[in-house]
């Protein structure tokens, strides 16, 4: 039955996560934040320049039938972190970009099973590209 109550939460998240991008065409992709992005605000750290430029990245998922909250999971270039407070630890020179993950995605990757995704912070000391 948990597993029932978690899978239909993942999908709910999936869905509340979408595409990624508006239909209106080329656009920024709301997945990912530039280092430009980060820096244009002046923002004391991460997780403020999160909440300003994608709130939604910061909303934690209900699990359905338990009346639990589950908030997204921070992760610094591929190691666990924290939650979205973590984001506080941030500064935002130090950033190269920040991406969001869905559940699915965050599972692949990390593989956690978080039905409301994964923050995934890459600093400016991490030599891997940034997604296309």
């Amino acid at each position: 039955m948990r597993w029932l109550r978690f899978s239909a939460a993942c999908v709910l998240a999936l869905a509340a996560c979408g595409a990624g991008r508006s239909g209106d065409g080329p656009g920024p992709d709301r997945r990912v934040l530039t280092a430009e992005e980060v820096e244009e605000l002046d923002a004391a750290d991460l997780y403020e320049v999160v909440r300003r430029r994608r709130p939604e990245w910061l909303r934690a998922i209900r699990l359905p039938g338990t009346g639990r909250d589950i908030p997204p999971l921070v992760y610094v270039d591929g190691q666990r972190f924290g939650g979205p407070a973590s984001l506080r630890s941030i500064t935002p020179p130090s950033v190269r970009y920040v991406e969001y993950l869905n559940a699915t995605e965050s599972h692949a990757r990390f593989g956690n099973a978080t039905a409301a995704g994964t923050i995934h912070v890459v600093t400016r000391a991490t030599i891997s590209p940034p997604p296309s």
